[in-house]
């Protein structure tokens, strides 16, 4: 059984993390499912689906739902969501 993914998206990083100078500062950024857990990835800046140098952790319940929290909240105050 593969990797179900919810989100697998480039998205833009910032100029202070770019060490490497490369004109793309996008970054992938992935939600999965694997087996029975949910997992979020983050990739280095300038590299769309390399498989190297990424960062994986796995989500519970509790820390899932307060990500999905904080950045609603986050939108918010943004005024990007009513």
């Amino acid at each position: 059984m593969g990797a179900n993914f919810h989100f697998d998206e480039m998205l833009p990083g910032i100029k202070q993390e770019n060490k490497d100078q490369v004109k793309d500062l996008r970054r992938q950024v992935e939600v999965f499912t694997y087996g029975d857990g949910v997992f979020l990835r983050i990739g280095p800046i300038g590299s769309e689906n390399s498989g190297e140098h990424r960062y994986t952790v796995q989500l519970t319940k509790e820390s899932g739902s307060n990500l999905r929290d904080a950045i609603h909240s986050a939108m918010q105050y943004m005024a990007w969501e009513p």
